[in-house]
């Protein structure tokens, strides 16, 4: 995950937001922050959904991906697990 965005340090990724780590626009030319919201919107109906996502590297390089982001229970706490394929 580090080599794939470009960080050298755990610390200097861990904690972002999907947001923080994209573009501003996605290749098909809806904002991130929207696009983003369907996604979400979708994986608390269906339990999960998978995307092509544009990410932006730590150097600003843009870069495709594959997210398959997922919901699921423990002990009554909700949690998100997305997978990211480049």
């Amino acid at each position: 995950c580090l080599k794939m965005f470009g960080y050298d340090k755990e610390d200097e990724l861990i904690g972002k937001f999907p947001l923080d780590i994209s573009p501003k626009y996605q290749s098909d030319g809806v904002s991130s922050k929207e696009k983003l919201r369907k996604i979400f919107e979708e994986v608390e109906t269906k339990g999960s959904n998978f995307t092509e996502w544009t990410h932006k590297k730590k150097d600003g390089t843009i870069f495709e991906t594959s997210v398959l982001t997922s919901k699921f229970s423990i002990f009554g706490r909700n949690y998100y697990q997305a997978v990211i394929r480049d």
